[in-house]
C-alpha cells in the first residue's frame, strides 16, 4: 500500500479508537482534534487509491476558487454539484420567505441568473450597510474571494495568491508566504464558514540542486470520509500549479487538523474502505504545456497518469 492511503487509512482507524461521539450541527460525529499528515510529492500525486476520488471535480473546484468566484453558476455549467446545497441554505437564510421551496427551482434561478435584493439575516444583521444584491447560487465571501480580494478595503483588495507568488519569485526564504480564508468580519456573510483557513509556502534546495515548493494547510474542520480527499488532492494540486509558474518542484504537502471526524451515518463506507488495500504506486501530474500565470490553468492542461483506485464508496454528505 501507498504511504498516502496507509496514513489515511490509519486517521479512520485512529478515530474509531479514540474519537469522542460529539453532536454538532449537521449530525452526530466521531471526532479526535489535532493531527498531523505528511506527503512527499516526489513520489507521486496524493490521490487516494482505496477509493475512486472525483478528480475532476478537485481540479475544477481549485480553478475556481483560484479565479475569485463565489457563485455556483461555472460549476454546475459543468455538471459539479458540491457547493449546491450550501448555496441551497444560505438562500434559505437570506430569504426566509422566499418563493423557491425547492433545490431544483433553485438551480433553474441559478442557470437563469436571476437576481434578488436582501439584507444579510445572520446575527439580525439588517441594516443597510450590509444590503446586496444577491444572484442566485451566490455563497458569500467565501475561498475565492478571500484567496484573490482579501480585506475589508473593497477598493484595493488583497491578492494573496499573487502575493505568494511575487514573494516566491524575488525572496524564496520569506517566511510571510501565507493565504488565510479565515476572515473573522466576513465570516457571518459567507454560506460556510471556511474549513481549511490558511495555507503556507516553504523553499528549500533539494539534492540536484533545485528548490522544491512544500506546502502546509491548516484545516479547523475535516469531513475525514467527503471532505479530507478532496483537501488532499486539491492542495497537492495548487502545490503543483504554483511550483510551475514560479520555476520550482514539488516537495512536500503537510495537513495540520483540528477538529477531526467521521459522522456516525458514514461508519459503514468507513468499514468498507479499512477493508481494502488500494495500489502501491501513485498516479504522476504533469502539465500538458508550460503555463506561466496562474490564472491561465485550464482543467485540459492538467494531465493525471496511471491513477489506478479501487471502486467509489458512496459516503453520505452531512450538511445543514
Amino acid at each position: 500500500m501507498n504511504n498516502v492511503d496507509k496514513q489515511y487509512l490509519d486517521l479512520l482507524a485512529d478515530i474509531l479508537a479514540n474519537g469522542v461521539e460529539k453532536d454538532t450541527r449537521s449530525g452526530k460525529v466521531k471526532s479526535v482534534f489535532g493531527r498531523q499528515l505528511r506527503f512527499d510529492l516526489k513520489e507521486g500525486f496524493p490521490l487516494l487509491t482505496t477509493k475512486k476520488v472525483f478528480y475532476r471535480g478537485v481540479i475544477e473546484e481549485l480553478l475556481w476558487f483560484l479565479s475569485g468566484d463565489t457563485n455556483i453558476y461555472p460549476l454546475i455549467k459543468k455538471d459539479i454539484h458540491i457547493w449546491d446545497d450550501d448555496a441551497f441554505r444560505y438562500y434559505k437564510t437570506l430569504f426566509k420567505d422566499g418563493s423557491i421551496k425547492t433545490k431544483e427551482n433553485f438551480l433553474k434561478s441559478v442557470f437563469n441568473k436571476d437576481y434578488f435584493t436582501a439584507h444579510h439575516l445572520k446575527n439580525n444583521i439588517t441594516d443597510s450597510e450590509y444590503s446586496m444584491l444577491y444572484r442566485a447560487g451566490d455563497l458569500g465571501p467565501i475561498y475565492g474571494y478571500q484567496w484573490r480580494k482579501y480585506g475589508n478595503d473593497r477598493l484595493f483588495p488583497i491578492d494573496q495568491i499573487g502575493n505568494i507568488i511575487k514573494t516566491l519569485k524575488e525572496n524564496p526564504n520569506d517566511r510571510r508566504m501565507l493565504c488565510v480564508a479565515f476572515n473573522p468580519s466576513d465570516v457571518d456573510k459567507m454560506a460556510l464558514p471556511p474549513c481549511h483557513v490558511m495555507f503556507q509556502f516553504y523553499t528549500r534546495q533539494l539534492s540536484d540542486g533545485k528548490l522544491g515548493l512544500s506546502c502546509m494547510w491548516v484545516q479547523r474542520s475535516v469531513d475525514v470520509p467527503c471532505g479530507l480527499p478532496f483537501n488532499i488532492a486539491s492542495y497537492a494540486a495548487l502545490t503543483y500549479m504554483i511550483a510551475e509558474v514560479v520555476g520550482m518542484v514539488p516537495d512536500e504537502l503537510i495537513g495540520s487538523l483540528g477538529d477531526t471526524h467521521i459522522y456516525l451515518n458514514q461508519m459503514d463506507g468507513v468499514k468498507e474502505q479499512l477493508s481494502r488495500k488500494g495500489f502501491d504506486t501513485l498516479p504522476t501530474l504533469s502539465f500538458n504545456r508550460k503555463v506561466d500565470n496562474i490564472d491561465n490553468f485550464k482543467y485540459e492542461d492538467f494531465n493525471l497518469s496511471n491513477y489506478q483506485s479501487d471502486g467509489v464508496i458512496k459516503y453520505p454528505l452531512n450538511v445543514g
